[in-house]
This record gives structure tokens, C-alpha cells and sequence, in this order.
């Protein structure tokens, strides 16, 4: 089987900076039958010996960017609920899987008990590839690769994954990753906590030199988390260049802020969909109602959810600038621009449940799966304190808004609403039909201690 690719540039952002490019590896047919039954070997030995590190979250069955952001930001709440600030580091590696050097990852390979036949095939398979680009129908000339893991195929991502499976090496701070996104941070109660935190940052120096994997230092950046009218404010640094200070920053798809408001993030996925029910409006002008819908369904609706339960807004403010979108979006789909009606009648006719209905009834569901282990996360000890009322739970006690309206005191709530008989349910899609039947009144019915 020959090792080689046809690669097509993924823009990420600027279109005009080419280092905002990825390449992504076309392969045949027949290599991704071969590797989709090496990867089940693989990963069947990696579970086995529970190889892959715990805060690791990328390309993993059960864990998501989501059950990452639950973990974390529930870490940072908590802090700042007990009166802590958080001193968070966003790491991005530069190229991190167009950088691989292969020897050093067959070596890695090795260490983890991958030997023999398989390896000596992901050898060939990483072996003398070539790659070309297209642009615009015209093909470069052939040239090879001497590393990375091929993007776009199967077994690239848990190749990655084992070859930064050591990056908590000799560090002391607490460590999340999704695949090459990573994140480290540390409670900051004296001086000694940023020396320790700084003290990490040149331990992963350390890694990253010995394995070749460089960050790209402009854009790793210090994010404080407190509310805290007078925070600690320490400096950072990686290969002795400072890192700036921000006081917002998207991480896996959400735009975090130093005070874990969401303000910002609800302002930006706002904008965004608003553009997009723009160009739509546009270009789908004289189409059916049903094409609207399923447009809307398909390329705004999901902006506006991504991530919810994190982030589920409870200022009628933040809850009323989403549910416009929703509005402006029922009047393109009936075609009904009149003054005198109103946009909500037509999100009911349109049998639409609002935003706020369905962040709810999103957030009891993943609350199912993580209580059912079919997200991967465990809830901190000491949380789920079992009430006196069959499968319900004491909602914590807390001191700040961000953590009485954070993921898990909420979804507290919500699931004590919810009858036993449907909360007995094993089939999560039973689950799901159920719940969308309740009702659920208001807002302070579920937002309330």
C-alpha cells in the first residue's frame, strides 16, 4: 500500500495569513479499513492498562469537549465560590500534529506496549508518505513527510494522543488536555503558588524541548479567575517571554472570562448567528418554509446551543438576546415581517420549544448520562448528597451566583423536578422523550436555592 495522501488546506481564521492553514491527509479507502482494525486493537489494549491520562478528553468514547469544560470550570467555581482566585494557563502548540517526529513517537509506542506487527505497520504507514497541495483544481508537486500524523486519518488522533500522553511529567499543577488544547492552572492563595505554577510552565518547557513539540508563545496567554475587586496579580512566563494577561479567552468553543460570567460568550454566539441567519436570509429568500427550517435547524440553532450546560445563562438579559435570534429566525421561516405580530406566537406555531426550554432539557440530559456512565466523568465526591425523596439530591449551598447557576448545582435542581418513574428510565432516548414533556414553568422554579 503505497503511503501517500492528496492534502487540501483547511483555512482556520485569516484567510490571507498561510500559517492559519492545516492540511488535511485524502487517504484511500482500503488504508482506512486497515486502520480503523488496528485502532480497535489499540484502544482495547490502551483501556486495558488504562494507559491514556484521565484528563485527557479528546477522541475518547464518552468525554467531549464538553465533559472537559464541565470538570474544569466546575474546578474554577468551586475556588471562587471558597474566596480563591484561579491562575489559569491557555497552552497552544504550534502545528502540534503536523509536528510529530516519528521516530520519537515508535519509541512512545513502544514504551506503551504497542510492538511487533502493529507496530512495525504504523511504522510503513508513517514511512516515506508524500504529500501535495490543491488550490483551486491545481495540484503542487509531490513532496515527503518526515512528520506528524496524517490529519484526516484514522489512526492520526490516538497517535497524537499517546505521544503527549507524558506531558504531566514532574508537574505539580493541576493539567487538562483535548487532543493538543491544553490547559493548566493552579489555586493562588500566596506567593508560593505562583512559584509553583511558573515552576510548571518550565517543567512542560522541559517536555516540550526534549519531544519537539514547540508552543507557539503569542498565543498562550494567563487568564485570572476571581471576582475579586483586588486579585493577586502575578506574571507569567514561557522560555523567559511573558505571557500576556488576558481577562477573556475562547477555550474549546466557549469564550471564558475572568469572572466566569458568560457574558461574552453569549454576546459572541450571538453575533455569529446573526450573521449566518443573514446570509441565509440572503440566499434562501424565495425557498419553502421546510427549507428555512431545516436551515435554521442545521446552521444556527447548533451555534446557539454548543455547550450549554456550562454556560446556560439565567439574567433575563443574556436569556432574552438568544431567544431573538430564535424570533428574527420564525419570522424568515413564515415570511411574517408585520409589526403587530408577535415573534413568539410564531416560535409556537412553529412548535418550537424556546432556546431557554431546550438549554433545560439539555442540561437534565447530560446530567443522566454522567449519573448512567455514558459521559466518562465522575462528579466531585461529596456532591451528590442523596435526599430523604427517592433519587434526588441535596442541591449544594453557594455563595456566588456564577456557582449557584454553574452545570451542577443547576442540573440539581432540574433533576429534582423530574418524577422518579422517569428518572428510573435505562434507555436515555426514553429519557429524553419523557422530559420533554414536563413542565417546565419558569425559570425561577429552576433557578432558585
Amino acid at each position: 500500500m503505497a503511503p501517500s495522501a492528496s492534502y487540501t488546506d483547511t483555512q482556520k481564521t485569516h484567510k490571507s495569513d498561510p500559517a492559519n492553514y492545516r492540511p488535511i491527509s485524502l487517504t484511500c479507502i482500503l488504508c482506512k479499513v486497515m486502520e480503523h482494525i488496528i485502532l480497535s486493537n489499540m484502544w482495547k489494549h490502551l483501556h486495558k492498562h488504562n494507559i491514556i491520562l484521565h484528563f485527557q478528553h479528546g477522541f475518547q468514547p464518552g468525554l467531549s469537549c464538553e465533559s472537559q469544560l464541565i470538570e474544569t470550570v466546575h474546578d474554577w467555581i468551586t475556588a471562587m465560590d471558597n474566596k480563591t482566585q484561579i491562575d489559569a494557563i491557555l497552552l497552544d502548540f504550534a502545528k502540534a500534529f503536523d509536528k510529530v517526529p516519528h521516530k520519537r513517537l515508535l519509541s512512545k509506542l513502544a514504551f506503551y506496549g504497542i510492538t511487533g506487527n502493529t507496530q512495525n505497520w504504523i511504522k510503513s504507514f508513517l514511512s516515506n508518505r508524500k504529500q501535495r497541495v490543491s488550490v483551486n483544481g491545481v495540484l503542487s508537486d509531490t513532496t515527503y513527510v518526515t512528520s506528524g500524523v496524517p490529519q484526516g486519518s484514522v489512526l492520526g488522533p490516538v497517535l497524537f494522543l499517546l505521544y503527549v500522553n507524558d506531558i504531566n511529567e514532574n508537574v505539580q499543577s493541576p493539567l487538562r488536555l483535548f487532543a493538543d488544547d491544553s490547559i493548566i492552572y493552579r489555586k493562588i492563595t500566596s506567593e508560593t503558588d505562583h512559584e509553583i505554577l511558573q515552576s510548571d510552565l518550565i517543567q512542560l518547557q522541559t517536555w516540550s524541548n526534549k519531544w519537539q513539540m514547540e508552543f507557539s508563545i503569542s498565543k498562550c496567554v494567563h487568564l485570572p479567575i476571581t471576582n475579586k475587586t483586588k486579585p493577586r496579580l502575578y506574571s507569567y512566563s514561557l522560555f523567559n517571554i511573558p505571557l500576556s494577561t488576558v481577562s477573556s479567552h475562547p477555550y474549546l468553543g466557549v469564550k471564558l472570562d475572568s469572572k466566569l460570567t458568560w457574558a461574552n460568550h453569549v454576546t459572541e454566539i450571538a453575533s455569529k448567528s446573526s450573521k449566518v441567519l443573514g446570509m441565509i436570509k440572503r440566499t434562501l429568500g424565495p425557498c419553502k418554509p421546510e427549507v428555512k427550517e431545516i436551515a435554521y435547524n442545521m446552521l444556527i440553532r447548533p451555534k446557539l446551543e454548543y455547550a450549554s450546560p456550562i454556560w446556560n445563562p439565567h439574567t433575563a438579559t443574556h436569556i432574552k438576546h438568544l431567544e431573538r435570534i430564535q424570533h428574527c429566525a420564525a419570522r424568515f421561516v413564515k415570511n411574517d415581517h408585520r409589526r403587530q405580530t408577535n415573534p413568539a406566537d410564531l416560535v409556537t406555531t412553529l412548535r418550537w420549544p424556546t432556546l431557554e426550554r431546550r438549554r433545560i432539557i439539555k442540561q437534565a440530559m447530560t446530567f443522566y448520562k454522567i449519573l448512567n456512565n455514558l459521559i466518562n466523568i465522575s462528579p466531585p465526591p461529596g456532591l451528590l448528597i442523596q435526599s430523604r425523596n427517592r433519587g434526588q439530591y441535596v442541591a449544594p449551598r453557594c455563595r456566588i451566583n456564577a456557582a449557584v447557576f454553574s452545570f451542577y448545582p443547576r442540573a440539581i435542581r432540574i433533576w429534582n423536578t423530574i418524577p422518579s418513574q422517569i428518572i428510573d428510565m435505562e434507555s436515555p432516548i426514553a429519557f429524553q422523550t419523557a422530559i420533554m414533556n414536563l413542565p417546565f414553568t419558569t425559570p425561577n422554579h429552576l433557578n432558585c436555592l
